[in-house]
């Protein structure tokens, strides 16, 4: 037997259950939405019933119904009147709450009702794009920035919907700011750090190479001086330390660049921007002939680097493209192959005497 013929009977119109309202603002109305039960909330609505009555807290009908995830109990409660921007005494509105369980077919409905999309917590002032930020409802977001969210709207804390969505690593959702505009350079109040800064601490390698696709500036330092890239080092996410490493000496790359053969690394010809994993010591070699340490190329020298190879595997010497230094790591072992990376062009030369290679500048 269905719940509503077990309250009311047969009865379908003028029921004097649809105006009860108890000690604590709950009506039959509230029950019958948050259990899902669409033939009593049909029922008490064609029988009168207030859809907009709110309880003590502030809760109304359409909440319930929104909360537990029933888009055809909330289409009806909006078709009689429900308000879609009615919100509890937190703040918290039904927008917010379709956000927060990821009830897209529900926040559609409620955006297509014209419910704001900028309203505010009270305490968290979260929106409802900065709930689909944190939570990485990236549909939803995309609604909401169609419809005209702001993307520059922050919590208590300052945090945009850009850096809540890149601190928790959620790609999709980043993508969807970016494309709603969303600066990849602004900074949170308290420490001046980016989505960037938080992307590398927390490793979430897409993340940040979809910030510097859209603009991101790998340069920028917080308040205290230190860029993303010493972040991502400091946390040991090698891989995204030498992404930021090759962004801030603006180079480009792809994963999609070959990796040339030993036989090729070996000619003397010149390249543009190479990186190299030398069998030996690396020297970079002015036009002049002299060594110039790393300390002072000026920048000419982005960095040594070392990767270790398995004890089964032969050290041998290769031209990697910028890409492989994706897969670098930190110095870590003063008897490694050695990775020097270094902007210009230059010849590479095989050292005889040391058994390892000249990396020289023309």
């Amino acid at each position: 037997m269905a719940i509503w013929e077990k309250l009311f009977g047969a009865r379908k119109k003028s029921d004097p259950q649809a105006s009860l309202v108890r000690e604590d603002g709950t009506t039959p109305l509230m029950d019958a939405c948050n259990a899902g039960d669409l033939a009593v909330a049909v029922h008490l609505l064609e029988s009168g019933a207030n859809p907009n009555i709110r309880a003590r807290v502030g809760w109304t009908a359409l909440m319930s119904a929104v909360k537990k995830g029933h888009p055809k109990i909330v289409q009806r409660l909006l078709a009689s009147g429900a308000d879609p921007n009615s919100a509890d005494n937190s703040g918290a509105n039904p927008l917010m709450l379709a956000t927060l369980g990821g009830h897209e077919e529900i926040a559609l409905a409620l955006l297509s009702a014209g419910a704001r999309v900028d309203a505010a917590e009270q305490k968290g002032k979260r929106t409802a794009l900065l709930i689909a930020a944190d939570l990485g409802r990236a549909r939803i977001a995309r609604a909401l920035l169609q419809k005209g969210a702001s993307h520059t709207a922050t919590n208590a804390s300052g945090w945009s919907p850009l850096m809540l969505a890149s601190y928790e690593g959620h790609v999709e959702t980043v993508r969807e700011l970016l494309k709603g505009r969303a600066d990849p350079n602004a900074r949170e109040p308290s420490y001046g750090a980016t989505a960037l800064f938080f992307a590398a601490q927390r490793g979430h390698t897409a993340v940040v190479e979809a910030l510097l696709k859209q603009g991101a500036d790998p340069n920028l330092k917080d308040n205290a001086g230190v860029s993303a890239s010493a972040v991502a080092t400091k946390a040991d996410h090698k891989d995204i330390a030498a992404l930021l490493l090759a962004a801030s000496a603006g180079v480009g790359s792809t994963h999609d660049d070959p990796v040339m053969s030993e036989e090729e690394a070996l000619t003397n010809g010149t390249l543009n921007v190479i990186t190299y994993l030398g069998a030996g010591d690396i020297q970079v070699i002015d036009s002049n002939g002299n060594i110039i340490p790393p300390a002072e190329s000026d920048g000419e020298i982005i960095g040594i680097w070392v990767r270790e190879f398995p004890s089964n595997t032969t050290k041998k010497a290769f031209l990697y493209c910028f890409c492989s230094l994706h897969k670098m790591s930190n110095p870590s072992s003063t008897d490694a192959p050695q990775l020097a990376i270094v902007r210009g062009q230059y010849q590479i030369a095989k050292n005889t005497e040391k058994g390892g290679f000249d990396v020289r500048f023309i």
